[in-house]
């Protein structure tokens, strides 16, 4: 039921929309992800009604005018933080307050209201100089992993295709060496021109390089049938294997929520780890 001191911002005082899922357990988290969506839009609205007192004696154009903005962006992010971050792990926390911190130091913590075309001109050159590529690889969390997510010089291909990945084994180590050998912000500044991916070439140079190793009619997209099928022959579930490897799946019910958390897609990639 919509509160009734907000009546005037519905057409109807419920609420319905189908949840899209025969499964009872899918439909109450669906629908428990949806109450808290809708209690804090509602508390955003019930802010936005409030008057605030001696408000007509404020000089708008006041240089010592001190006031905090009424809706500061860190608020958001705290309010998104109490709305999904119920029992997540630390690392939803970590990652979150990092991305957004990213925003306040480039334009400050202002009011959402005062954002603007120019604060997002001047933080897409400010993501592009700061070099999220190289700080896509996260070695100091808990749990180190590698954020893949689209760039102005890199597209992914599908909204699956973003997700986060445990590095263990190998990959870890390649990780660090990464890391350790960087002098810009990208991790394979070879591959980059006018700031545009050059993925091609980088995946032709690959290919020559296996060439020596792997059988004729492979390439290097056969590791990624080369991860599923490893992942399956330790009896991993499905829904973590499209995770790690970003594959979209047929169940409506998985595309709900946040996904597997970090620690159980690591302890998976432990197991076929080399």
């Amino acid at each position: 039921m919509v509160p009734s001191d907000l009546d005037d911002h519905y057409e109807s005082r419920r609420v319905n929309f189908s949840l899209r899922t025969k499964s009872i357990r899918t439909a109450r988290q669906s629908a428990s992800s949806i109450s808290l969506k809708l209690e804090g839009y509602w508390q955003y609205l019930r802010l936005n009604k409030t008057i605030l007192p001696g408000s007509k004696l404020i000089r708008t154009n006041s240089s010592n005018n001190n006031i905090s903005p009424t809706h500061p962006f860190s608020g958001a992010v705290q309010l998104y933080l109490d709305l999904k971050g119920l029992n997540k792990a630390k690392i939803f926390h970590s990652a979150a307050n990092r991305a957004c911190s990213y925003l306040t130091h480039c334009c400050e913590d202002k009011d959402l209201t005062e954002f603007n075309r120019s604060d997002a001109t001047a933080f897409r050159d400010y993501l592009v100089a700061k070099g999220l590529a190289i700080d896509d690889v996260v070695l100091d969390d808990e749990i180190p992993h590698l954020i893949i997510q689209p760039h102005p010089w890199r597209r992914l291909k599908t909204n699956g295709s973003q997700r986060t990945i445990p590095l263990v084994g190998f990959s870890l180590w390649s990780a660090k060496q990464i890391k350790k050998n960087s002098t810009c912000q990208y991790a394979f500044p070879r591959y980059i021109r006018n700031n545009e991916c050059l993925s091609n070439s980088a995946s032709a140079a690959v290919n020559k390089w296996l060439k020596t190793f792997i059988p004729k009619e492979c390439s290097v997209h056969s590791f990624r049938h080369s991860m599923r099928d490893r992942l399956r022959a330790v009896e991993c579930p499905k829904g973590i294997i499209d995770q790690i490897g970003g594959w979209s799946s047929s169940d409506v019910g998985e595309s709900y929520g946040e996904g597997f958390p970090l620690i159980n897609l690591s302890y998976w990639l432990n197991k076929i780890s080399i």
